[in-house]
């Protein structure tokens, strides 16, 4: 193997630059790779503004552009503002705050009573996107620009309206060849169909087609701009004429009349003259403008000049031209699309920050009016006994009035009790308060704790209600409007409605018996209703809200097996099928109501808890008879059942604390202690003691009824099934709860047989009591204990009944509120 020379073998070793740059190279290489494990393993944190501003303080303050990095001292300010009510009075009840123990029941107080705080930023508007600053809200006016080169020529200013419009004809003519005269027969003529036109340069031009359809290619043209005239001729055929051109050649046409040949003659010749008089205008005018340029020269001209005058004069040109270029010049950047949301005031993002609070009524609600005229039965006559006038009805009936929405399948609204009785037949009814009350009349008894009280509303004045306002906040024609009848118990519902049913001849006798029976069932029983009968129509026409202002058609009469919400909703469901209706038994009466809008200045409304709202009349007394009864009839809102979607809720702007209680059926079948219990009539009380002589709160809104003290009752009834030990109920009971609630607080049922057939041989009392059950209002953690309650009945009631529960085992009775 030859030796490696001695000069080959240095070449290999590397020298002092080549490791300097080696050893440079993996240091650089180092560094990079530990900077980026660095930068990957260290997470980036924001930057704390407040500690930053904090800890450079003193080189803000020195800053002369510190404005721009910190917040200004007055951007922020509160104010309070008064809350405006729609009342007359505040809604929530005085002492109201002194009644309440509870921490969360004081804040909710206050929530009503308080103003309300609002937070304002002064400088909001600069916080957003440069596109939104705050500046002029007024739209650019940006006129239409007119250019020279967007201006057609100034000919057709001077050229009449029939010129510019210019003049056309169609038609059929026969055509000769274009040849000499002399050789041209009858038979040379071609039918053709004519079209005379404007061309763009004013000129004419004649085009003839095979046929109609001159969206085709011609079969050939006669341009007019070089024709000389048109005239009648006799040559070769019948109304012929001629367009002689300037080269001494014709085209020769011919017309089906003398009056058509007339007629195309006189348009040829009018075109002709048009285009004369355009070439001549326009000509008129270029001469104008060139003799106007060579008077008044070049600016540039003047320019060049070198004489003094004329170059003053040149500059004082071109300054007036420059101030008139700038004179409503536009601003480009207001054109950009991106600019144009600022100057639609519409946008709620660029309206001023201004606070308002929520109205005290959703503004999507529907209000109606509905207004109870009068309630006649086919059996009337005079209750008073030898007196021939006022011929009535023979007996008192009540009527209740809800809102149902069959879609939802539910009830929407709470109930409207309405009495249209006349005065006289009011008193056939010697008290409304059923007589075993215990508690001694309100008038002689002073107001107990938590107990609601009527302010500026006078007791009489809302005795008898007549008119109610219900609210919708989705109407549709599914929702409907339910009146249910009652009458004072005497029976059963087929014997009590059977004299109303039939059709006899003598219907004075008939309505004679009727009034001796209502006479003594009232004196007896005239504290305990029973179901008669039921109507119902949909209140909304369509989905828009339009209101259905006809009354109620037929009145059907009340099956006893059929009271519950469930079948009273299978028949609406069935109520626009007149197959299915027509298997109810009907009972002849006319009930007239009114139904339309609430104005917005309708006076005497009252709230669901009696507080009147603005405007607020009152009841309007005769200066001569101060006792006399109003004449002003109040206007008493129903509450609506809003469903628990958040789309429906709305902030409670009005103090509003009701409870509503539904008795549902009372199963007392099973039980051997009472065998008579049968008209099974059921008593609610409202107390806050179960001890030995506690009295019943008076926090039920009692039934119109011979005014009290207050339009609150301490004891609520339902209606009375005959001969039913297992009855169902629809009645509503109407509850004003305290604003402090205690464990103590609960409603005591209490059921009673009621003597409906007299005996003449027993001397028995109109009622017996048969069970009591009970209903604790709060649960163990302090709310309100809402839903189903299957509730065992007690045979006899003892103080300290609360703690019982395990020795009940009679019956049961389902009550759901």
């Amino acid at each position: 193997m030859p030796e490696t020379r001695k000069f080959v073998q240095g070449l290999r070793r590397k020298g002092t630059a080549s490791k300097r740059r080696e050893s440079a190279s993996q240091a650089v290489r180092s560094s990079i790779y530990s900077g980026y494990d660095l930068i990957k393993s260290s997470s980036s944190e924001p930057v704390d503004y407040e500690a930053f501003i904090f800890q450079r303080r003193s080189e803000i303050e020195r800053d002369p552009q510190r404005n721009l990095l910190t917040f200004p001292n007055d951007d922020v300010s509160a104010s309070s503002k008064p809350r405006s009510l729609r009342t007359v009075l505040d809604t929530v009840p005085p002492g109201a705050l002194k009644e309440a123990s509870s921490l969360m029941v004081k804040e909710c107080i206050k929530s009503y009573t308080t103003k309300w705080n609002s937070i304002e930023k002064k400088y909001e508007d600069y916080a957003g996107d440069y596109m939104q600053l705050p500046g002029s809200r007024d739209p650019p006016h940006l006129p239409e620009q007119v250019y020279e080169l967007d201006e057609e020529t100034g000919v057709e200013d001077d050229i009449s309206p029939v010129q510019k419009e210019g003049v056309t004809r169609r038609g059929w003519l026969y055509k000769a060849p274009a040849y000499g005269v002399a050789s041209i027969s009858i038979r040379s003529f071609k039918r053709r169909f004519f079209h005379l036109k404007q061309l763009p340069d004013s000129s004419y031009i004649l085009n003839y087609y095979k046929d109609e359809k001159i969206s085709k290619d011609p079969k050939g043209a006669i341009y007019l701009d070089s024709c000389i005239g048109a005239h009648m001729t006799t040559k070769a055929r019948k109304h012929s004429f001629e367009i002689r051109m300037q080269d001494q050649s014709c085209h020769l046409l011919s017309a089906d009349s003398e009056q058509e040949a007339t007629e195309w003659i006189n348009t040829i010749n009018q075109a002709l003259r048009n285009t004369i008089e355009a070439q001549v205008s326009q000509k008129e005018k270029i001469d104008q403008e060139s003799k106007h340029n060579g008077d008044g020269g070049d600016l540039g001209s003047v320019k060049s000049s070198m004489h003094p005058e004329l170059i003053k004069y040149a500059r004082e040109t071109e300054q007036k031209n420059s101030l008139a270029r700038k004179e409503s010049r536009q601003n480009v950047f207001k054109i950009f699309p991106d600019f144009q949301n600022r100057y639609d005031k519409s946008s709620e993002d660029l309206k001023a920050c201004t606070i308002t609070p929520p109205s005290a009524l959703k503004a999507s609600h529907h209000r109606i009016m509905v207004a109870c005229k009068s309630l006649s039965f086919n059996l009337r006559g005079v209750v008073i006994d030898g007196a021939e006038e006022p011929v009535t009805n023979v007996e008192p009936f009540f009527v209740t009035l809800s809102l149902y929405d069959v879609a939802k399948g539910k009830k929407i609204s709470s109930d409207l009790h309405v009495d249209l009785n006349h005065p006289l037949v009011r008193r056939m009814i010697p008290g409304r308060s059923p007589t075993h009350t215990k508690r001694a009349s309100a008038t002689t008894e002073e107001l107990k704790a938590g107990e609601p009280i009527l302010q500026i509303v006078e007791p009489q004045w809302v005795a008898y209600p007549k008119q109610g306002i219900f609210s919708v906040t989705k109407p549709h024609n599914e929702i409907y409007l339910v009146a249910r009848i009652e009458k004072v118990l005497q029976g059963s519902i087929k014997s009590c409605a059977q004299p109303y049913m039939k059709y006899e001849n003598d219907s004075h006798k008939t309505a004679a018996k009727v009034l001796k029976h209502a006479k003594v069932a009232c004196q007896r029983l005239g504290h305990y209703r029973m179901p008669f009968a039921w109507t119902a129509k949909p209140l909304f026409l369509d989905d828009k809200g339009r209101i259905n202002t006809s009354d109620f058609d037929v009145v059907y009469k009340q099956e006893s097996s059929k009271l519950a919400e469930e079948d009273l909703l299978k028949f609406l469901s069935d109520f626009k099928k007149p197959d299915k209706l027509a298997k109810l038994e009907f009972i002849e009466c006319d009930f007239q109501i009114g139904l339309d809008t609430v104005p917005t200045d309708l006076p005497n409304i009252l709230t669901s808890t009696y507080v009147p709202v603005k405007p607020y009349i009152g009841p309007a007394v005769s200066p001569t008879k101060p006792a006399a009864l109003p004449s002003n009839e109040p206007v008493i809102e129903v509450d609506e059942f809003i469903s628990t979607s958040a789309a429906d809720q709305h902030p409670h702007m009005e103090y509003t604390n009701h409870c509503y209680i539904y008795p549902k059926c009372l199963n007392y079948d099973n039980q051997k202690t009472f065998t008579k219990a049968r008209n099974i009539a059921v008593i609610a009380e409202f107390k806050d003691s179960d001890g030995e002589g506690s009295q019943p709160l008076r926090c039920f809104y009692k039934r119109p009824g011979p005014p009290g003290i207050e339009p609150y009752t301490s004891r609520v009834s339902a209606a009375v099934l005959h001969h039913h030990e297992r009855p169902e109920f629809y009645e509503e009971w109407k509850l004003s709860l305290p604003t402090q609630l205690h464990h103590g607080h609960h409603i005591l049922f209490s059921f009673y047989h009621v003597v409906v057939d007299i005996n003449a041989k027993k001397k028995e009392s109109a009622q017996m009591e048969v069970g009591h059950a009970w209903v604790p209002l709060l649960t163990k953690d302090g709310r309100v204990d809402c839903g189903v309650h299957q509730v065992p009945v007690a045979g006899n009631l003892q103080p300290g009944y609360l703690g019982w529960q395990d020795q009940l085992n009679m019956g049961k009775v389902n009550n759901s509120f």
